[in-house]
């Protein structure tokens, strides 16, 4: 078994043995979360925590690229992403920011209510002549 430790100076190397069933250092399964300027992003959802904002990580892999950390889900609560942070051993707790269905949701809300505000301006303008 191959242990690799993931940090900010992965490459496409290290991608493809993760692809391939390699074992983080430190963990029991080999789930990993990339750390991107929305969030960490896990599964295809978002994640964040206090730690995560206090430490600017957002804004750092805006500007400096993406990374990735060992993670996994908690099994009680799937809305929790556990992440060991570079230089830890400890993991830390992520909530989920919003749902890729929640999202969606608030897409089409927002889109509802241009399509709303345009049929007002049309029926003023209409009641104007």
């Amino acid at each position: 078994m191959l242990l690799v430790y993931l940090n900010r100076n992965m490459d496409k190397n290290d991608n493809e043995l993760l692809n391939e069933g390699v074992f983080l250092m430190g963990t029991c399964s080999n789930e990993i979360a990339k750390v991107t300027k929305e969030g960490v992003l896990f599964n295809g959802e978002y994640y964040s925590s206090p730690l995560a904002l206090k430490e600017n990580w957002f804004q750092v892999a805006s500007v400096s690229g993406e990374w990735y950390l060992p993670a996994f889900l908690e099994e009680s609560n799937k809305n929790v992403l556990m992440v060991r942070p570079v230089g830890r051993e400890d993991y830390i707790q992520f909530h989920l920011l919003m749902t890729r269905a929640a999202a969606a949701d608030r897409e089409q809300y927002y889109k509802k209510i241009q399509e709303l505000k345009e049929q007002i301006s049309t029926v003023k303008k209409a009641t104007r002549n």
